[in-house]
């Protein structure tokens, strides 16, 4: 015998940041209030998609139940949410002006996790897909010492990576077959 698997509860959470209405999706393991500390994944769409997107193509709720991780899936800039984007750096689709300042966003949401969980500072990472890939990499250099490590999957790289002082732990991913699987899978019933 073994028993059903725990759900974890999902929570669609509102903020503003810099003046702009702004939401992510949280997803909370079960359990994690038993636990002094979980880790935290924050992972970012690419353009033309959402948080919530993202989770549903990926499956990482149930990822982050299994294993015991809160997932973050934060939301970009956009007048719908079937065209959101980031301001990544001078990357096609610069969020919805090419004025919102989406790694001090990004840092905003962390902070806002960590008031409704007790997350691990030294276990917070942040996965990106094409758009979001290229804010991983800007999260790396221009947040110094937040992430522990990133998982890029395209994207591209916003400028000279030198700069700040920390380790952080980087995975890249990258190849034509990934991108097109993960864009059919994106939009259904599209060719």
């Amino acid at each position: 015998w073994s028993s059903p698997p725990v759900a974890g509860r999902s929570e669609r959470v509102h903020l503003v940041h810099d003046g702009r209405r702004r939401r992510y999706l949280l997803r909370v393991p079960p359990g994690a209030e038993q636990v002094l500390q979980v880790p935290l994944l924050m992972l970012l769409h690419d353009a033309g998609s959402s948080g919530e997107e993202i989770a549903a193509i990926t499956r990482f709720t149930e990822l982050a139940d299994a294993r015991g991780f809160a997932l973050a899936c934060p939301d970009g800039t956009g007048l719908r949410r079937s065209s959101l984007t980031w301001n990544a750096a001078g990357v096609v689709g610069r969020g919805r002006d090419g004025r919102a300042d989406d790694v001090a966003y990004l840092q905003t949401v962390i902070d806002d996790v960590k008031q409704r969980v007790a997350i691990d500072p030294e276990r917070i990472y942040a996965a990106g897909l094409g758009q979001g890939a290229t804010l991983c990499h800007r999260l790396v250099r221009e947040a110094d010492g937040l992430l522990a490590a990133i998982a890029a999957v395209g994207g591209e790289l916003p400028g000279p990576m030198g700069q700040g002082g920390g380790r952080v732990g980087v995975m890249l991913g990258r190849g034509k077959s990934e991108a097109e699987g993960l864009g059919r899978a994106r939009r259904p019933g599209r060719a």
